[in-house]
């Protein structure tokens, strides 16, 4: 504040912000006098306000990726541009799991073999999303010199029974997996209610129970989001948006009793001393030829070893008044520059 290309007029809270040029930026003061920000956290209002005209600039974060298409179609006065990538994870539980075979990497390796994740991206993204195979995306500078060291699990159902049935479950007459004793594999997925969480979870649920395993969703009540051991110590997946950098599985990140769970973004509580080390190396090393090889080995290691499953990448929809000129999609970035037809 008061060094930017705007700078604040008015303040009114939960409902709008008033922003004025600054004639002394250093980049040369903005082409538009006024902007107006408004929070509209309901999607259906902030649809009905673009498509009546009173807002001319969503950066895409709020709508679902169907609402987007849906004011796409209607809006003869904008345009959709899917922007700001995110990724959708599945985190096992390698901590106390519940069922204890989630814990073998076998086991895991199956339940990644059993989703067609092309399908899933193409229906619950409707076109705007990919599916990947870890946390380098083909779109990254570095994906062509690790993309060999990447392992994929290709849709295969029947690779999914042959690697379960060889951990001594067999296929009962109502289409589960069951031990020796006659229980299910009951693996519980829990999610938030974000529609694309719901949406993604109950996609794996299917494909899950279709090759046998007693998948379930539960979803995380709002009460309990802020429920940090809730949160850390769930049975079997969680299913969430967000990305899967290296850094994130470091042990020193695992939510555990003796940081009162506090720990961040290692959801599986994935504790690898060997990992830790090459993540330490690879952010402390400068020179590309030397972090390469880490990198390599980090891909190698999170791909084979799945402690989290990548599914895909989805965009968020951006959405652009045709009377807006040099915007960049989903960002604030180079407003001096923004102007008006």
């Amino acid at each position: 504040v008061g060094t930017g290309p705007f700078k604040l007029r008015e303040f009114a809270r939960d409902s709008d912000v008033a922003l004025d040029a600054f004639d002394g930026y250093v980049l040369g003061r903005p082409k538009l006098d006024t902007i107006e920000v408004r929070f509209i956290t309901d999607g259906n209002t902030m649809m009905a306000n673009i498509l009546a005209g009173e807002v001319e600039l969503y950066l895409g974060r709020g709508l679902s990726i169907e609402q987007g298409i849906q004011v796409r179609d209607q809006w003869s006065n904008g345009r959709l541009e899917p922007t700001g990538s995110s990724d959708v994870n599945l985190w096992p539980q390698l901590l106390n799991s519940d069922p204890q075979v989630i814990g073998d990497v076998n086991f895991r390796r199956a339940l990644h073999y059993a989703l067609d994740l092309r399908e899933m991206a193409n229906v619950l993204t409707v076109g705007l999303g990919n599916p990947v195979d870890s946390f380098v995306h083909s779109t990254d500078p570095e994906f062509n010199d690790v993309e060999d060291a990447i392992v994929r699990y290709p849709f295969d159902p029947a690779r999914t029974t042959e690697m379960i049935t060889g951990l001594g479950y067999t296929r009962g007459a109502d289409g589960l997996l069951r031990d020796h004793a006659g229980a299910t594999i009951p693996v519980e997925i829990r999610t938030l209610s974000a529609d694309l969480n719901q949406k993604t979870t109950l996609s794996v649920v299917d494909y899950w129970r279709r090759a046998g395993v007693d998948a379930s969703i539960t979803t995380i009540a709002p009460q309990r989001q802020n429920d940090a051991e809730y949160r850390a110590t769930f049975p079997g997946f969680q299913l969430l948006m967000g990305p899967s950098t290296p850094d994130r599985l470091l042990s020193s990140r695992a939510p555990l009793p003796a940081n009162n769970f506090l720990a961040t973004g290692n959801y599986p509580r994935y504790l690898n001393p060997e990992y830790d080390t090459l993540v330490n190396r690879y952010f402390a090393t400068v020179p590309k030829d030397q972090r390469i090889p880490v990198l390599r080995d980090i891909v190698h290691v999170l791909t084979d070893q799945l402690p989290v499953l990548p599914l895909f990448q989805y965009l968020n929809p951006a959405l652009i008044s045709g009377r807006l000129l040099k915007v960049v999609p989903g960002s604030t970035y180079g407003a001096q520059e923004w102007d008006v037809r």
